[in-house]
């Protein structure tokens, strides 16, 4: 979404209408972070879609580096599973921001 964030009121308006909600604050950038609802599905697939693919390609590049674990139901759906890895000391060094964004993501849901 970050290209997104550069047009004047467009969060403002994506979280006023329910399309996003507030996840929570980004660790290194201190910046608010957002999730997409299921309403930002319906009402605007493409932008949906195409955040979909950004995700699905960060977690193929992870799983491609050994990072993470994936498995795929029936409908090709991909399920992602930490390793039991010391990811803040050993692989965030390693990684780009994009990455360390979705495993950080992935650890806060596993903590919550």
């Amino acid at each position: 979404m970050d290209e997104f964030e550069e047009v004047p009121g467009f969060m403002e308006f994506l979280l006023e209408h329910g399309l996003i909600e507030i996840y929570g604050v980004d660790p290194i950038t201190e910046d608010i972070t957002y999730t997409m609802t299921d309403k930002c599905r319906e009402v605007m697939p493409e932008l949906f879609e195409e955040h979909m693919k950004h995700i699905n390609q960060i977690a193929f590049d992870l799983w491609e580096k050994g990072y993470i674990e994936m498995n795929f139901d029936e409908e090709g759906t991909p399920l992602v599973m930490l390793k039991p890895l010391n990811y803040e000391k050993d692989i965030f060094p390693l990684i780009n921001y994009d990455e360390v964004n979705f495993l950080q993501n992935m650890l806060t849901r596993r903590n919550r």
